[in-house]
């Protein structure tokens, strides 16, 4: 078989490949949408009066629970995919997990810094505003990190998502494609807010979990991130519940 012809079957498979990822996660998305649609009606139904932390609840449970966890698993069902590896960390692991942790705090920090400089305000957050409203949601949302956040996005974006291109793009090329996947998709978390806001928002999003993907593949060990992810995020809504007691705004991002 000719080189070309070998490029142009290369070619056709990373199409396959990127448009498969990005139906999959538009399509659990919208799952988690329509599940969330139907809990408040069920709610609705039962006289059940939807407070901002039963909302919440609902909606951890109907988008990392039911469109990340119930997608992922569906798609690798289907496709007939080996099962995404993971394993209790082992010492050596557990020490990545530290280094990880560390690190995407000091990448958080650094791009915080970057984009003052840069003059480019907070965009408005639809977590930080339901926090304002209810400090208590904050507290849920950091036991949630370790139950259903940090495992659901996961599962999805790294065992998944980025274990499909992987197959077609290599490790690499994988880590950044998901990436930025994972990263756009926080964008609606923003809705309202400047563009220029948004973008800079997303692009942190996209610098600080790169260490998620990149210690993925190291570790062939889907615990790994997950257990920096939810550690990472438990910090962060840590920070956020004082930062809100003592009405401070904060200037960090989760993912």
């Amino acid at each position: 078989m000719s080189a070309s012809r070998l490029a142009a079957i290369r070619m056709n498979e990373r199409v396959v490949a990127t448009v498969a990822v990005l139906s999959l996660t538009v399509g659990a998305i919208v799952f988690g949408e329509l599940a969330f649609v139907l809990g408040d009606v069920a709610a609705a139904a039962a006289n059940i009066e939807l407070t901002s932390l039963r909302t919440t609840l609902l909606s951890l449970v109907a988008l990392q629970g039911v469109g990340f966890i119930g997608g992922g698993l569906a798609y690798l069902y289907w496709r007939g995919a080996p099962t995404v590896p993971i394993a209790f960390p082992s010492l050596n692991q557990w020490g990545l997990v530290l280094v990880g942790w560390v690190g995407m705090l000091a990448a958080n920090i650094v791009t915080g810094i970057a984009t003052q400089l840069a003059n480019i305000p907070m965009p408005n957050s639809s977590v930080t505003d339901i926090a304002l409203g209810n400090p208590t949601v904050i507290i849920v949302l950091f036991v949630a990190s370790f139950l259903i956040i940090g495992p659901g996005e996961d599962f999805f974006f790294r065992g998944v998502v980025q274990g499909r291109l992987r197959e077609v793009f290599g490790p690499k090329a994988a880590i950044a494609l998901a990436t930025v996947i994972f990263g756009l998709i926080h964008a609606t978390n923003f809705v309202g807010s400047p563009p220029v806001s948004i973008a800079a928002t997303v692009g942190r999003l996209i610098v600080v979990s790169t260490v998620l993907g990149g210690l993925y593949e190291y570790t062939d060990n889907l615990a790994v991130p997950v257990a920096i992810h939810s550690v990472y995020n438990a910090t962060l809504f840590g920070l956020l519940y004082v930062a809100t007691i003592y009405g401070v705004e904060p200037a960090f991002v989760l993912v």
